[in-house]
């Protein structure tokens, strides 16, 4: 009987001494923190997707050539209002992203008030109504650029510059401008195919044309290719439309022309809208209907693709402005 109470009291020591050291090995593995470097392999393993930022929609004009030389010049300085050519459009102009222009006549000093004459001088005052109108690019690769020689030239990029304008198709650098524009990358190439060739511009050659545009296409989400060519008071040439094709084939997402001083065709080709000329939108040429119309052009962008595009016509009345209808 002794015998059997023994082996119950021994039995029930061991329970107890079992539970005693269940209880205290479970305690220390509650009280255990995760191995930190089991959670960084598990993090890196399974990185956390970043979300992608969509592009916003991007709004952009084009006009023309601007010539602020010659009677226009004449007519500024009698009105003594610098803004005047540009008060009966800006207003069309609002709430756009990008105005983009092309621009005939260089800044100069003390420049002759004249109504003849093929060599362009912009009085330095006039600069305020590209800043009305709301221009952030300008294209300097034209052939009236150097007609104030190198001089009138960094002048006009100074002017510009200073007025948080960009100059677009000077040869310095790469020759392109890239801006970035809310959340996205626009390269503007400038391209001047009408002699004379200054050295201080970019000179249309395919070499250069393919050369700016493999550059553009890894530097910006959006190029946009400004074309001085073709033959004046003519439609599209067959040279206009293969470089535009080859330009558009290699990376350009918009096309815009001038020089012929006639408004030109419109094309798409592969979705990319080519405007072969705007025709004149500032500019003393009043001897015809052609020379005195012109287009305004409005592209909206989306995910970093043309989503609208329209033209308006403009007519310009017998005081050089421009207005939103098609006869005087």
């Amino acid at each position: 009987m002794k015998t059997s109470h023994f082996f119950l009291c021994l039995f029930a020591v061991t329970l107890v001494v079992l539970g005693y050291f269940e209880y205290r090995q479970q305690k220390v593995l509650n009280e255990q923190k995760p191995i930190p470097i089991i959670t960084s392999l598990a993090n890196s393993l399974l990185p956390i997707p970043k979300e992608k930022i969509k592009p916003e929609p991007i709004t952009i004009m084009a006009v023309g050539d601007i010539m602020l030389g010659r009677s226009v010049n004449t007519k500024l300085q009698k009105q003594a209002d610098f803004t005047f050519p540009f008060q009966k459009i800006n207003s069309f102009f609002k709430n756009t992203d990008v105005v983009l222009a092309n621009l005939e006549s260089p800044f100069g000093e003390n420049c002759p008030v004249t109504d003849t004459g093929m060599v362009f001088c912009a009085d330095k005052n006039s600069v305020q109504g590209l800043k009305l109108l709301g221009v952030t690019h300008a294209n300097l690769a034209n052939n009236h650029i150097n007609n104030q020689a190198k001089n009138g030239i960094e002048l006009t990029n100074n002017i510009l510059l200073q007025n948080k304008i960009s100059s677009v198709g000077l040869s310095t650098g790469s020759g392109i401008i890239v801006s970035q524009i809310k959340n996205t990358k626009i390269a503007f190439l400038g391209l001047n195919d009408v002699p004379p060739y200054p050295k201080e511009i970019n000179n249309l050659s395919k070499e250069l044309l393919l050369k700016q545009l493999e550059l553009a296409t890894k530097s910006a989400d959006i190029v946009i290719v400004s074309f001085h060519w073709g033959n004046e008071y003519q439609q599209k040439s067959k040279r206009q439309q293969e470089l535009a094709r080859l330009a558009v084939d290699n990376g350009a997402d918009l096309i815009i022309g001038h020089h012929p001083h006639w408004a030109q065709e419109i094309e798409k080709y592969k979705d990319v809208p080519i405007f072969y000329s705007l025709g004149n939108f500032v500019f003393d040429q009043m001897w015809s209907k052609e020379t005195r119309q012109g287009l305004v052009v409005k592209v909206v962008f989306e995910n970093d693709k043309v989503s609208t595009y329209s033209a308006l016509p403009i007519f310009i009345n017998k005081d050089y402005q421009p207005e939103t209808k098609t006869t005087p």
